[in-house]
């Protein structure tokens, strides 16, 4: 039975009050003003904010808000996009940990790719854990010259006769590789 979308918001709010403090209008503007896709952290500061965010991100799964429109399979509530709507307008009324570009990446990319095409030992393995962020995922194909652009990628990997790779190309960064559990 689908809950109703007023006692849903009832119930997340509740769940945000207990862990997050509501933005007031005086809080707007203190504190970090950052917009910035990419930070630029110490390897310590990208762990303990990573870590941060990946609690919060668990105990929002957990309490049932982390993966709403999902499959129950998957530890999801199966409800319409209008209640993750609903949740994300009611969430940017709190002081919550603002997400850095992997957790998108493995929430709403890998995941949802994983759980379309993966076999079933692969949807069982990883699914549930990327939505819940025990794993999660960066982008391993910004490079030199191509940025993000897939088609002008130039780095490659050739399988060696041991059955091992190699990876050969122009590869400078990675965002959040450091703290990422896997590179796609």
């Amino acid at each position: 039975m689908t809950t109703t979308l007023d006692a849903f918001l009832t119930d997340a709010r509740a769940w945000l009050d207990e862990v997050a403090t509501p933005r007031t209008a005086d809080a707007w503007g203190q504190g970090s003003d950052s917009v910035a896709v990419f930070e630029s952290w110490t390897a310590e500061q990208e762990r303990a904010e990573t870590d941060r965010i990946r609690a919060y991100e668990q105990a929002k799964f957990d309490a049932g808000f982390g993966a709403i429109t999902w499959p129950a399979e998957h530890g999801g509530r199966d409800l319409p996009v209008a209640y993750l709507l609903a949740f994300r307008r009611l969430e940017a009324e709190y002081d919550v940990p603002r997400r850095t570009e992997m957790f998108p990446v493995t929430q709403q990319l890998v995941a949802p790719t994983i759980a379309q095409w993966g076999t079933p030992e692969q949807q069982a393995t990883y699914v549930r854990a990327m939505l819940r962020t025990d794993l999660i995922a960066c982008q391993l194909f910004s490079e030199t010259e191509a940025g993000s652009d897939l088609a002008a990628v130039r780095t490659k990997a050739v399988q060696q006769d041991d059955g091992t790779w190699r990876l050969d190309g122009h590869k400078v960064w990675t965002s959040g590789a450091p703290v990422a559990d896997y590179g796609i």
